[in-house]
């Protein structure tokens, strides 16, 4: 008896970083924050002029998709290895607070990476405290809006009396 089988598209992606180079000449009295700034300047200018050599260091393989043969996808973006730019990413959002800490810890977690209990712990609490102090946030919004929204009928409650009295 033959089993029935069918066909997979796997597309497989690594992280592979690629490095490039100029030089800058710059005066003798500038600051190391001066520098810097002219650095990250330039860098943007520049980049687009210059050949970028790919480092192969293999790092970071993932399943980008994997699809039935009709196209219907069966999983995208599937870490096989673990990708310290995804961390990052996670990670500097976690910083801007547009996400909670445990979304970190997710993460790595999703990567397969393993993560000591106790910071584990560490995140929970500071996810806790994130969400408590977003919580009071909204409810100051909510209270703002209510008092905005009280002084705006006020407002207009008083234009139609004054409109009122002068139509007598």
């Amino acid at each position: 008896m033959k089993l029935a089988t069918k066909k997979i598209r796997v597309e497989l992606g690594q992280d592979t970083p690629a490095y490039a180079s100029f030089e800058l000449t710059v005066g003798a009295d500038l600051t190391d924050a001066d520098i810097i700034n002219l650095v990250k300047e330039q860098a943007e200018e520049q980049a687009g002029d210059l050949v970028f050599e790919p480092s192969y260091d293999l790092s970071g393989l993932r399943v980008v998709s994997a699809t039935h043969a009709n196209g219907d996808t069966i999983v995208e973006d599937l870490p096989i290895d673990p990708s310290h730019e995804d961390i990052g990413i996670v990670a500097m959002d976690v910083l801007k607070g547009t996400v909670a800490p445990n979304q970190l810890i997710m993460e790595a977690e999703r990567q397969g990476v393993s993560v000591r209990p106790e910071v584990v712990e560490m995140f929970k609490r500071f996810s806790l405290a994130y969400e408590a102090e977003k919580r009071e946030m909204v409810e100051m919004f909510k209270r703002f809006s209510l008092a905005y929204e009280a002084e705006k009928r006020e407002r207009e409650a008083e234009k139609r009396s004054r409109t009122q009295k002068i139509r007598g």
